[in-house]
């Protein structure tokens, strides 16, 4: 059993994130977490997620996220690969 998130850009409708579970539906999402960390970083995109977010806005709602699993996960997770996907590709940027 798999659940994913696929990430893409369309031209004519922009970045776009698409959550499939185990069954095989499929819908379109703002945002996306999978996975044990889920439980304690839905919350906080829930909270702070806003439509158009800047690239810089965007880390720095990433970094809560971060920040809520190493105050509250069992695990620690001390190194993250972040992946940008736009209209001229797909980037890995450092926070």
């Amino acid at each position: 059993m798999v659940n994913v998130l696929i990430a893409g850009y369309d031209d004519q409708t922009g970045p776009e994130l698409h959550w499939i579970d185990y069954l095989g539906a499929m819908n379109k999402v703002p945002f996306g977490a999978h996975g044990y960390g889920a439980a304690f970083t839905l919350g906080t995109l829930d909270r702070n997620y806003q439509k158009n977010l800047t690239l810089e806005e965007a880390k720095d709602l990433l970094r809560k996220c971060f920040f809520e699993l190493k105050t509250r996960f069992l695990i620690n997770l001390p190194n993250w690969m972040i992946k940008v996907v736009d209209k001229t590709g797909i980037h890995e940027i450092q926070l």
